[in-house]
């Protein structure tokens, strides 16, 4: 046993501050309109015990500063050790006489609030209770709020509407999961540097279906300690519940709130934005309250002119009765969009939700408007989501993590970026032409088409938003994460698209799908960057989103990338599950591509829990729908690559590698002949050949993989170090150990660089480069490099595996050094640890292998046939065994045999082993080997013409076999000349 421990890897389918609530001190009889009336009863409205110092403990969370305090609690900065994050941390104030039941209520409206997922809500969390306060551990968000945003002055329209487009949807969103605010105000919508806007300080939010409870609860009892009058300025306590420049009639009631609440304390901030001053004048409560109540809506200043559409929709949401105002949110945030001809593009996850002026996404020549172009990409839409200073950041980003391909990465990175900026215009300038100007598709088709490259764009946002906020995850995924925008053909399949279900009519149900899908390319996000369990939780909430909206195909892809998900967590009961979902949904929903991924995720599971006839099935079923679904290159080239991936360790490595031309082919024809995907299927197509016993066309194989790979990601990327890693194994069992050991040599030493020399993928290259310095004999490289090994794995203490490949090193070190007994105890260690977790039974018969050349140098003949007869019984077993591993099991058997004098039963395994080498490419060692044998079974029977024939057999292979067939060389001349003397 060599003891290289990657058997070779092959590549699966391819906060500054924080704005703070109210204006003055608890129980403060003067203040402002924009401070919040909590009116809470004596069981919340009591005071904190005390504030919490630095370092203070709540729940996992470690207090670092207070923030501010407001009528529902106080809000720290904290920071999350065990996620490496600042949080946002809010206690409640749950107190006095009915102190449990307000807990309770709390906790579970928090624990409701928890479970929103969207990009224009600020997250939760966590939620708890910490000494009888109920907690939230929230999304720290560093920037301004909306208040200092708008200040005092009136903006245009152009400005405002994607500001509060944003804001808008949060709500939206809050609402469609039954919650209402119930404060709405500039000073609780988070803006941060990126532009992103996001709904915070849900503190008096309130389950709708709780209504009857929250009216019933929020009438204060008044406190003595705390007067208010209609008469004062407004202060934090009082009957009211909400800020009074914001609040609408039924607010100053006590009664009815709901979630058309909302809806006119965002029309109160955005005519506020608009005009530069609220609607409704005052500068008291009293007065505020009786021109909402009374419907006296103020005219905008002199010089404002609001757009018709515009003030009508805002005057309707104002409504002084709720039942006149917008059925929903979303229905409002219909009303203010723009008119078709003027797009806008809502960029979920943090990016900028941008009004485009262009005309469905590109420019349109109208009767009079001169020559031009019929069709022209949206360039201004890209330009401010691309803006130079957010490419910046996600330079600075990549750029910053620790490691010494970083500014390499950051680099290609932004060229991909820029490079996909240009296929996203050219796709939509090719939708429009196909209808304007070729004339081969409808009109409804097109908003189809364009439908979809809005969510490329999304997603794109998306990308951002994870690139700026990068770590090493992050960083050595960059280019799996922009190589996810990769699927802009969809959006130019015109079959698929038209066969597709209409989405959900409505506007609360278009919006409804917009956040499932934005949720799903998200997950895809997350996984791809290790945050499985983000991802899941994520996944969960949308799948039932999807469910609740009934959308066939994003119910499907909802359960496919939880499978995924499952898959990437090595959960494969859940996995699945999961995948059998989506492939059912996706057939019965006309999804066929879609159900053909599924199916290739299933093939993927079935052969990590070793089930052959069900592999084979999905394999089958997934060609059946291949040609229904039109026959997506990329879809059957995962299929292909999976599929072969099965069968290339199970005895069928040149069907893989077929497979993988197929699949290499089509890859090249989406992406290109140098993309990473055919880079990937080259190193796949080595894996094969290696598993075949063609290491000399594996090596080949992987240094072009090599050349593509280093073109995307450079010459010190850790995927690299994968290849070269694969490179020095096959040039090691090709018999050239010194091109090998120096391969194996710069592993260590970049290994070194990007994971220092104490983690579990160091030792891994010692060991494997300790292989390549123990066939040289280099014993003493070998020997260091196994004890640094064998110290890196006793202080991580974790990988069975990575123990078991050092000591089947160490058994060989001590074989070459001729310490039997050494060698017996370190791989008869290994052979017990083999046993007890997943590992692969190939490699347990080779420890068995190295077992028998132990108990050879011990003399223990009988125990080392047993130990050779123990390798064959496994490798029999195993679906993965090679011709070359039985081939070289059968030799090691001969030279027993010679050894004890059974000449006979020797050349009847050489005989059967030169059966097998027919059958596979034998390496130059290998045929060496049968030459060196023949001619020892000759000598051993006298047969001078036998010596000669095997003498010239083992010199032409060892002449072609490197350094060690040169050592071979001169062994086998003195062990012939001392073997002819004696015939």
């Amino acid at each position: 046993m060599t003891g290289t421990q990657a058997d070779i890897e092959t590549i699966e389918g391819v906060p500054d501050d924080l704005s703070q609530e109210g204006g003055g001190e608890l129980g403060s009889a003067e203040g402002d309109l924009d401070d919040t009336l909590v009116g809470l009863p004596d069981d919340l409205a009591a005071p904190l015990e005390g504030p919490l110092g630095r370092g203070a403990s709540v729940g996992r969370y470690v207090i670092i500063e207070r923030l501010g305090e407001g009528g529902m609690g106080v809000v720290y900065q904290a920071y999350d050790p065990e996620l490496d994050r600042k949080v946002a941390l809010k206690l409640l104030r749950p107190k006095g006489r009915n102190r449990q039941l307000a807990a309770a209520r709390l906790q579970r409206e928090a624990k409701a609030m928890a479970k929103l997922s969207h990009p224009n809500v600020v997250v939760i969390h966590d939620v708890g209770t910490h000494e009888g306060q109920v907690w939230l551990a929230m999304e720290f968000i560093a920037g301004g709020d909306l208040q200092d945003w708008m200040g005092n002055a009136a903006r245009p329209f152009a400005e405002v509407w994607p500001v509060f487009r944003q804001a808008g949807m949060g709500l939206a969103a809050a609402h469609e999961a039954g919650l209402v605010h119930r404060d709405f105000k500039p000073a609780n919508v988070l803006m941060d540097e990126r532009g992103r806007v996001a709904v915070a300080d849900f503190g008096l939010a309130r389950l709708e279906d709780d209504a009857a409870e929250s009216s019933a609860s929020v009438e204060p009892e008044m406190s003595s300690s705390s007067p208010i009058t209609l008469s004062s300025k407004v202060t934090q306590t009082g009957s009211f519940l909400g800020t009074p420049a914001y609040m609408a009639p039924e607010q100053f009631s006590g009664v009815g709130v709901e979630a058309r609440t909302d809806q006119f304390a965002f029309a109160v901030a955005m005519w506020e934005a608009l005009c530069g001053e609220r609607p409704f004048g005052g500068e008291s409560v009293q007065e505020v309250m009786f021109a909402v109540i009374q419907g006296n809506l103020r005219e905008p200043p002199r010089g404002i002119e609001l757009e018709r559409r515009v003030r009508a929709a805002l005057e309707r949401a104002l409504s002084n009765e709720a039942e006149e105002r917008f059925p929903s949110m979303q229905a409002l945030l219909d009303a203010l969009e723009p008119p078709r001809r003027r797009r806008v593009w809502a960029l979920a996850g943090g990016a900028v939700a941008v009004a485009v002026a262009a005309v469905l996404g590109f420019a349109l020549r109208g009767e009079g408007e001169g020559e031009g172009e019929v069709c022209q990409a949206d360039e201004q839409a890209f330009a401010a989501l691309w803006t130079d200073a957010r490419r910046d950041r996600v330079r600075e980003a990549l750029a910053g993590v620790e490691r010494p391909y970083a500014e390499d990465t950051a680099a290609r990175t932004l060229a991909s970026l820029d490079a996909w900026r240009g296929r996203y215009l050219e796709a939509q300038v090719e939708a429009c032409e196909d209808t304007r100007v070729r004339g081969v598709q409808s009109e409804e088709l097109l908003d189809r088409r364009m439908l979809c490259l809005d969510r490329r764009l999304r997603r794109f946002g998306e990308v951002l938003t994870v690139l700026e906020d990068a770590d090493v995850e992050v960083l050595d995924n960059a280019g799996a994460l922009v190589r996810s925008l990769d699927d802009l053909d969809a959006c130019a399949d015109r079959e698929t698209l038209s066969a597709r279900a209409l989405p959900p009519s409505g506007v609360e149900a278009r919006a409804s799908l917009t956040m499932i899908e934005s949720s799903l390319d998200r997950v895809g996000l997350l996984r791809i960057t290790g945050r499985l369990d983000e991802a899941r939780t994520l996944g969960e909430g949308a799948l039932i989103a999807a469910d609740e909206l009934g959308y066939a195909p994003v119910q499907a892809e909802a359960h496919y990338e939880l499978g995924r998900v499952a898959d990437d967590s090595e959960a494969e009961v859940e996995a699945e599950a999961e995948l059998r979902a989506a492939f059912s949904v996706a057939v019965a929903g006309g999804e066929d591509a879609l159900a053909v991924r599924a199916a290739s995720g299933l093939l993927s599971v079935a052969r990590q829990q070793e089930q052959e006839q069900v592999f084979e099935l999905w394999y089958v079923v997934g060609n059946s729908l291949l040609e229904r679904a039109g026959d997506p290159p990329a879809v059957r080239a995962m299929l292909l690559n999976n599929y072969g991936l099965a069968i290339s360790n199970r005895g069928r490595g040149e069907e893989a590698v077929v497979l993988y031309e197929r699949a290499r082919d089509l890859y090249a024809e989406v992406y290109g002949e140098r993309s990473m995907y055919v880079g990937d299927s080259l190193h796949n197509i080595g894996a094969a050949l290696r598993n075949a016993g063609r290491t000399k066309e594996a090596s080949e194989y992987v240094r072009q993989a090599v050349e593509i790979w280093s073109e995307h990601v450079g010459e010190e990327h850790p995927r690299i170090l994968v290849a070269k890693t694969s490179m020095g194994i096959f040039e090691l069992e090709d018999g050239h150990a010194e091109v090998s050991l120096a391969l194996l040599r710069e592993v260590v030493d970049g290994t070194e660089a990007i994971y220092g020399g104490e983690s579990r993928k160091m030792a891994s290259a010692l060991s494997n480069m300790a292989s390549a310095a123990l066939a040289v004999d280099r014993f003493d490289v070998a020997r260091d490099a196994l004890e640094r090994a064998k110290g890196i794995l006793e202080q991580i203490a974790k990988s069975e595996g990575s123990r078991i490949y050092l000591l089947g090193n160490l058994a060989t070190l001590n074989i070459k050094r001729g310490d039997g007994a050494q060698a017996l105890e370190a791989i008869d260690e290994a052979i017990a640890l083999s046993g007890e977790g997943e590992f692969p039974l190939i490699l347990r018969g080779m420890l068995y292998t190295t077992r028998a050349e132990a108990l050879t140098l011990l003399g223990r003949y009988d125990e080392a046939m047993a130990a050779c007869d123990t390798t064959l019984e496994i490798l029999s077993g195993s679906a993965g065994t090679t011709q070359d591993e039985v081939m070289s099991t059968l030799l090691k058997k001969a030279r027993l045999e010679l050894v004890r004098g059974r000449v006979e039963a020797a050349a009847a395994w050489i005989a059967q082993a030169r059966a097998l080498s027919e059958e596979t490419d034998a390496t130059a060692l290998e045929r060496g080997e049968f030459g060196l044998l023949t001619m020892r079974v000759a000598m051993a029977k006298g047969d001078q013409v036998g010596v000669e024939a095997g003498y010239a057999e083992a010199r032409a292979a060892f002449g072609h076999a490197g350094a060690m067939g040169r050592e071979q060389l001169e062994a086998i001349d003195m062990e012939r000349f001392m073997g002819l003397g004696g015939l």
